[in-house]
């Protein structure tokens, strides 16, 4: 990365991707960034992939080790191509809507999956401070598991493990564990059975998508309500958001609700520089804008995370297993994401 100077009325009106410009892989090399016995290393490692992808690698681990150097915001948004690694065959959410695809799955996997090497490289970024902010499309738990604080975390479909009482709005989860019987809040202590609202003008209390109802006190899953609805960040992920300077899109094409329009917005000015790392096509504004800015990899995220994390010598921590079990709203027996996300859970 060069660093352009200007002051600083004129950095307002200049886009971010013309105040910081990727270094060169023969620039980098020339100058002695990385041993190059690592870069060796990470070659072997790469093994029979195309020799641009090793280019790339080593281009974005010297914008990430640039951004911490020089203090820049740089947030990580995940979709499901991250949990490919998990070992439990986990159903995507767009998966569903075919046909051959499984509707409901056995939710006893949930408690068994670990953070696949992706996870654990991100939690690695964050913990030497090369990444600010994780945003997350997927609802299984896995980047709280890997390490990654709630406070730089915003899992913007919600989470299977987390509940919430539709009556007062108390949250159950890790820090407020869930000791009530029969999934009745222990402030409310009603009796009447869990009830899944279809008024779209009601919104939680934490403006998402996620609609409730506020007359039991009942537990309710904290999920996102209808797949594909626009969501609207919470006030920590729009602070981290607006600072953002670097993006990383990890294993998601930005295709659903309006996920692209916060990552890349519509102000080109407030656009950080992009990195997508996806297999298959990204929504054509992201693809565009990350061939512009930044880097662009369809290859498989741990391949490229991993060799990140050798050339950045981070130290990247053992992937524990999923702690928490996987409790059941009343008159569960599997969790069924058909719906889960499509508004089909009303339980008589």
């Amino acid at each position: 990365m060069q660093l352009n100077l200007y002051n600083a009325k004129e950095q307002e009106k200049i886009p971010l991707y013309k105040r910081y410009e990727i270094s060169t892989y023969e620039d980098i090399i020339n100058r002695g960034c990385f041993p190059k016995d690592v870069l060796d290393e990470v070659k072997r490692q790469l093994g029979n992939t195309n020799s641009d992808v090793f280019k790339q690698v080593v281009r974005l681990a010297y914008l990430l080790r640039l951004g911490k150097e020089r203090k820049l915001h740089t947030s990580v948004f995940t979709g499901a191509g991250i949990g490919t690694g998990a070992g439990a065959n986990l159903p995507t959410v767009r998966g569903i809507t075919k046909a051959h695809k499984q509707d409901s799955f056995d939710p006893s996997l949930l408690e068994r999956i670990r953070p696949t090497a992706s996870h654990m490289v991100i939690r690695a970024l964050m913990d030497e401070k090369f990444v600010s902010f994780v945003c997350s499309q997927n609802i299984e738990n896995l980047h709280r598991t890997s390490g990654i604080p709630k406070s730089r975390l915003w899992e913007v479909h919600g989470n299977l493990f987390d509940f919430e009482c539709s009556n007062c709005g108390t949250v159950y989860d890790e820090d407020n564990p869930t000791h009530v019987q029969d999934m009745l809040c222990s402030i409310c202590s009603k009796t009447s059975h869990t009830t899944e609202c279809n008024n779209s003008s009601l919104q939680d209390i934490h403006n998402t998508a996620r609609k409730f109802t506020r007359h039991s006190g009942n537990l309710r899953r904290r999920v996102i309500r209808r797949y594909g609805e626009n969501v609207v960040p919470p006030i920590h992920a729009k602070y981290h958001l607006s600072k953002t300077q670097i993006g990383i899109v990890i294993g998601s094409s930005l295709k659903v609700g309006n996920m692209h329009a916060i990552v890349c917005p519509e102000n080109i000015s407030k656009r950080p520089i992009l990195v997508v790392i996806n297999r298959g096509t990204a929504k054509q504004k992201v693809d565009n804008w990350a061939h512009k800015t930044g880097l662009r990899f369809d290859i498989e995220c741990d391949t490229v995370l991993t060799a990140v994390a050798k050339l950045l010598q981070l130290t990247v921590p053992d992937a524990p297993q999923v702690k928490r079990q996987l409790l059941h709203e009343r008159g569960e027996t599997t969790i069924d994401l058909q719906r889960i996300f499509f508004g089909e859970r009303r339980i008589k």
